[in-house]
């Protein structure tokens, strides 16, 4: 949603841009680069936020409390961090939305024309 807003949002920039001569090439990097950089932002600050939850949750959902025959009274949790999953997030995510930004942008923009 953010990169489409963006995207709305740019587009008399991305005329400006066109009218003065740049490629198409130029215009879809930039949407992509702003695209990478809102969505690796977001993918980062989301594993930083939802880990800490994600780590309470299953320390109080592994911690098993008994009394076993041994004398043993408590089992420690079990944490396993997907950290292959991590990786994938942030590079997969970014790179889509590269990509979804860059097909957005138009080949030849709609021009404005101001009426003084």
């Amino acid at each position: 949603i953010v990169t489409a807003l963006s995207q709305s949002e740019s587009r008399g920039d991305l005329a400006t841009l066109a009218a003065l001569g740049s490629t198409v090439s130029l215009r879809r990097q930039l949407a992509g680069a702003q695209a990478g950089l809102v969505a690796l932002t977001g993918v980062v600050l989301g594993i930083v936020v939802g880990l800490p939850a994600g780590v309470a949750v299953g320390i109080i959902n592994t911690s098993v409390n008994y009394q076993d025959p041994n004398g043993s009274s408590a089992t420690p949790p079990v944490i396993a961090m997907p950290w292959l999953g991590f990786a994938v997030l942030v590079v997969l995510v970014p790179l889509l939305a590269i990509a979804v930004a860059a097909l957005g942008v138009r080949r030849v923009p709609t021009m404005t024309r101001r009426i003084n």
